[in-house]
């Protein structure tokens, strides 16, 4: 396996209008809006918005906002989602896009660095019939389930998520971490074929600066395969088999208390975004090869917990692999 480091990109967060009424143990209270309703012309006839923090979901060309919100329980967040300012859009919309919606949008929680987190989809657009309006001003109540454990999971996580302030409170014990980590990383992976390993990080252990988003071209992975005499398995690869994995973002505990906590299998599948260009073409061809790109978010090992919680920083790994 070939293993090679690669340059940043970092994210730029843009800032919205984005107010936080209550962020407790109990709740969250959030209003936001969109501010850019300019309608844009598009080349095949017609009009649409471009909102700022638009999320877009696979098959549909509808503007969602995504909001990571941390919990204090494995259970799903009860979510409702009200409308303050609706304005109807007065163009007729892009011909070429397809506007599915599926609503608001609760994902299942996910464990991160120690929290249960859930990811909350708000269309910003609302179709009937041939009407278009948009979602200008809204307010979202996510009420939670459970209790919290009162720890706190470290500047990493509180970062990362809306309600920092509840957040504070929603760390896991390690024995339930540790739990919930091993039953995940049991995925079926006898069938993967591995081609190359990525690494990302820096020798400056007092920073994230080595976090951001990460391409890989398919150029540099054919080099790979090639180096280790595997050059044929990397040709005519269907872009829907790619796929990527590696250990999470969380921190490592500072000790070990227990064998609970030792996860050597752990290992979780990386959310990817192949821009296919279809070789000396610009359309796309379903098929990994020339000109093709992969993106993904990587997180280095700057940042780890100690055993009481408290943020530290330590030189126990330079480089994360993917």
């Amino acid at each position: 396996m070939y293993q090679f480091a690669l340059s940043v990109f970092l994210f730029i967060s843009l800032s919205w209008s984005f107010t936080s009424q209550e962020d407790s143990k109990t709740r969250f209270i959030f209003e936001d809006n969109v501010a850019d309703v300019t309608p844009v012309s598009c080349d095949a006839g017609g009009y649409q918005i471009l909102p700022d923090n638009a999320f877009y979901k696979a098959s549909s060309n509808l503007p969602y906002r995504a909001y990571r919100v941390a919990l204090p329980s494995k259970a799903k967040p009860s979510v409702t989602l009200t409308d303050s300012v609706v304005v109807r859009f007065s163009q007729t919309w892009c011909k070429s896009d397809t506007l599915l919606s599926s609503g608001l949008d609760v994902s299942a929680p996910i464990l991160r660095d120690g929290v249960w987190v859930s990811d909350i989809y708000v269309p910003l657009l609302i179709k009937s019939g041939s009407t278009v309006s948009i979602r200008k001003n809204f307010k979202v109540k996510v009420s939670f389930s459970g209790s919290p454990q009162g720890k706190n999971p470290g500047e990493r996580l509180l970062s990362s998520v809306m309600n920092p302030k509840g957040a504070a409170f929603f760390g896991t014990s390690s024995g339930a971490s540790a739990r919930a980590l091993r039953k995940a990383s049991f995925t079926e992976l006898s069938s993967v074929n591995w081609l190359a390993r990525i690494l990302v990080g820096d020798r400056e252990n007092g920073n994230t600066a080595e976090d951001g988003l990460y391409r890989v071209t398919y150029e540099q992975i054919r080099f790979a395969c090639s180096e280790q005499g595997r050059a044929s398995d990397c040709e005519g690869i269907p872009i829907d088999k790619i796929r990527l994995y590696g250990a999470p973002q969380d921190t490592m505990p500072d000790v070990i208390q227990s064998t609970e906590s030792i996860l050597p299998t752990r290992i979780f599948e990386i959310p990817l975004d192949v821009r296919d260009h279809g070789g000396s073409s610009s359309a796309a061809d379903g098929t990994f090869d020339d000109g093709d790109t992969i993106f993904f978010a990587g997180y280095g090992t700057s940042l780890w917990k100690r055993v009481d919680l408290e943020d530290s920083t330590a030189n126990y790994r330079e480089m994360q692999y993917y």
